[in-house]
């Protein structure tokens, strides 16, 4: 996709969350800044309408390359439930917004670009039946759910998240909860379509190389803080061993006194021909320090069948939140058998495998 038909797509996009902004502008002009609470996004009095967002700033020091930090996120969330049957949301991010070092030492905003993270409507015509539209996250595992800067321990993402599947889905999903043996079930059944609706540069968007995907995921939740979910997804992946693909995942999340313990497995074959399975892992705890700072380790593997040897990854790191949706994190991550030929996508931008080193960020939810 050219420049010209991105900027034209972000200003269609513009215009679609735009609109219910100004048709309510005029009712909610005396609405006060006196009922917002950090964190928890903005009410414009009555209309159903709220405004919310996160920014985070990053810096790394990675091997292999200089120096770097940035405003990596900037993303603006608008709410509309204008009925209890009703929801509109919407995701516009900046990202890479503006950015010091790396080879060179000018500040610049030559990589900054538009991208429509989430933008969807939702009818909710029961608990167990509600239907969306539009572009949302794929629901395959926990962290892809919930990856926003503030919303989770570290500034890198677990390489098992990373590779195996698109971030995003464009099309429509069937979700809800309902009651099986005595107990609560989430799940959401999902189809997407060839084109997803973004407009970041190519070769840092993820979702193009995945299409034709239709999958589900199902979670519960134990007494005492206790999850686990299933996901499944079938695609066609269109570069790097083209072919369909099914992939099955497993994740778990457990909470109990301030101390946290969560990973994610992923298993990924390919239907036909020559394609190398793939599968991967991530276990990560986190403990409290004190009232406000964290210890976070995290243990990551992912292998391709016909590689000499898995790649292994270690992250330990520290998080202090002052307030809930205020996070600073500072981690070093290493490992053993991060060769060139694992591909580029486990990293944004990085290439030559996963990245390793220094970096640290502050992010807030607003």
């Amino acid at each position: 996709m050219n420049r010209t038909r991105r900027i034209w797509h972000f200003l269609f996009l513009l215009g679609i969350w735009g609109l219910p902004v100004g048709c309510l502008h005029a009712e909610n002009a005396s609405a006060s800044l006196s009922n917002y609470t950090l964190g928890q996004g903005y009410n414009l009095g009555a209309s159903g309408l709220r405004l919310g967002g996160y920014a985070s700033v990053v810096t790394d020091s990675l091997r292999g390359q200089s120096w770097q930090l940035g405003v990596s996120d900037l993303s603006l969330f608008v709410m509309w439930e204008p009925s209890t049957r009703w929801r509109f949301f919407s995701e516009l991010e900046l990202a890479d917004a503006l950015t010091i070092g790396g080879n060179g030492s000018a500040l610049t905003t030559s990589d900054a670009y538009f991208d429509a993270e989430r933008l969807y409507l939702d009818f909710n015509y029961s608990e167990p039946v509600k239907f969306r539209v539009g572009k949302f996250l794929t629901p395959i595992g926990r962290w892809n759910l919930i990856h926003a800067d503030p919303l989770v321990w570290t500034t890198s993402r677990p390489i098992v998240t990373q590779g195996p599947f698109a971030f995003h889905a464009t099309g429509a999903m069937l979700f809800g909860n309902f009651e099986a043996w005595g107990r609560y079930w989430d799940y959401a059944l999902y189809a997407s379509g060839p084109d997803e609706l973004d407009f970041p540069p190519p070769n840092i968007s993820l979702d193009r190389f995945y299409q034709d995907t239709v999958g589900f995921r199902l979670t519960h939740e134990l007494p005492g803080r206790l999850g686990f979910g299933l996901s499944y997804a079938h695609f066609r992946q269109t570069k790097e061993q083209p072919g369909d693909k099914n992939l099955f995942g497993l994740d778990f999340s457990w909470i109990h006194n301030r101390f946290e313990t969560s990973g994610e497995f992923v298993y990924r074959l390919g239907d036909r021909g020559p394609q190398p399975n793939e599968w991967g892992l991530y276990l990560q705890g986190v403990a409290p320090l004190t009232a406000h700072c964290y210890a976070i380790g995290r243990y990551e593997t992912y292998q391709q069948e016909g590689a000499n040897s898995p790649v292994h990854r270690w992250v330990g790191g520290l998080a202090y939140r002052p307030l809930p949706p205020l996070v600073f994190k500072v981690e070093y991550s290493w490992g053993l058998h991060n060769p060139s030929e694992i591909p580029g996508r486990f990293t944004e931008g990085v290439t030559g495998g996963f990245p390793e080193g220094f970096a640290a960020s502050i992010a807030i939810l607003f």
